[in-house]
């Protein structure tokens, strides 16, 4: 079981108006490495001033890696692909502090695999 970041940009995909429960299943861009049974962090990053950038919600994938066709209008489409299950969300406080994001993740941009967790509590039950 792997861990990955996975940064969310509030202005393609607003999962704090979108997410209304721990119960939601959503597609996000994948790694070819990706398996089912692993876990997203699902890192905002500030675009609006009364959001600030760390992780909000853990997902755990509930797919196998495919590449979306025939959608258009959704971001991940022709895109390797996941489906994952929201199974933790904060609207109002962050789960991980961006303070220990900074120390972990050696960038915010793209879906990559966390290697050290070992700083992260709130990952450590996963572990």
């Amino acid at each position: 079981m792997n861990t990955y970041f996975e940064p969310i940009n509030l202005n393609v995909w607003d999962m704090f108006s979108k997410v209304k429960s721990n119960e939601h299943i959503e597609t996000f861009i994948a790694t070819k490495e990706m398996n089912v049974e692993d876990f997203l962090l699902l890192y905002v990053e500030s675009q609006k001033s009364e959001i600030s950038s760390c992780v909000y919600a853990i997902a755990r994938i509930t797919t196998k890696v495919f590449i979306m066709k025939d959608s258009p209008d959704d971001y991940c489409n022709n895109r390797r692909t996941v489906r994952a299950h929201i199974y933790k969300i904060s609207f109002n406080k962050p789960i991980i502090d961006n303070s220990i994001c900074k120390q972990i993740f050696n960038q915010f941009r793209s879906v990559h695999r966390i290697r050290d967790l070992s700083k992260i509590e709130v990952v450590k039950p996963l572990l």
